[in-house]
């Protein structure tokens, strides 16, 4: 499970900062490592890439798109494809063999390579109260998210400095853009997307030994800095990553 993720951008290549580990998420690399699996796959089990065009009924060239990470598959071909090369969606997506259900893409999984929502600032909340066809008029662009995520994340901006402070690790700048998770667990020192009274608000969830949950702003010259939640206060869902500007 990733936690407290920092994906940064350098234009040409996002890259993700995990416990000091630098993991390079470039969009079209991500796409030739699943061109590459399904490659190495196919070797495997001796079928050529005419085998592969015919049980999909493309053509030749199309296989060999997807091997080299030119093109890929359409994600309703992902089931088909994943028992064909006997293996799992998710490995064919991520490189990880630990999933149960080896034929069902979860719409998580597919937002590999279809991307989260960007919710415009302010608007998080009555995004998820909408059906999902509704959310798709009221959601803006998408945004690949090469980190793990459960159906229902999306992204939207950070709004003001409150949770500003350039001497942590965990720190968020206005216009931010941040991943939320709505079915993320929260945890003591959670970073937390919240609707209050005066809108919507990130801050850090602190639990006391009584259960009263109070948030925290990072920024430590910020006033009022540490508040108790109020009963009509909802956790929209937890940040399990932001992108940062390197400009």
């Amino acid at each position: 499970m990733l936690s407290a993720v920092t994906l940064t951008s350098n234009k040409a290549i996002p890259y993700l900062t995990i416990a000091g580990n630098t993991l390079f998420a470039n969009v079209r690399l991500a796409l030739m490592h699943i061109g590459e699996r399904i490659r190495a796959l196919r070797k495997d089990l001796g079928l050529t890439q005419a085998d592969l065009a015919r049980y999909f009924n493309i053509t030749n060239v199309s296989v060999s798109e997807w091997e080299r990470g030119i093109g890929k598959p359409d994600q309703e071909k992902l089931p088909a494809l994943a028992r064909k090369l006997q293996t799992s969606v998710v490995y064919l997506l991520t490189g990880r063999d630990d999933a149960k259900d080896t034929d069902k893409p979860t719409e998580a999984l597919l937002h590999l390579t279809s991307g989260l929502p960007v919710i415009p600032s302010g608007g998080a909340f009555e995004w998820s109260q909408k059906m999902p066809a509704e959310q798709e008029k009221f959601a803006g662009e998408r945004i690949l998210c090469p980190f793990q995520h459960s159906e229902g994340a999306f992204i939207t901006n950070v709004i003001g400095e409150s949770m500003f402070d350039p001497s942590s690790k965990k720190s968020f700048s206005d216009g931010d853009y941040i991943v939320v998770d709505p079915n993320r667990g929260i945890r003591q020192g959670s970073i937390a997307l919240i609707k209050v009274a005066t809108g919507e608000i990130v801050r850090q969830v602190l639990i006391e030994p009584d259960q009263t949950v109070l948030m925290q702003a990072l920024n430590p010259r910020w006033p009022d800095r540490i508040q108790k939640m109020d009963e009509g206060d909802t956790i929209i869902g937890v940040v399990i990553g932001k992108w940062v500007s390197e400009d």
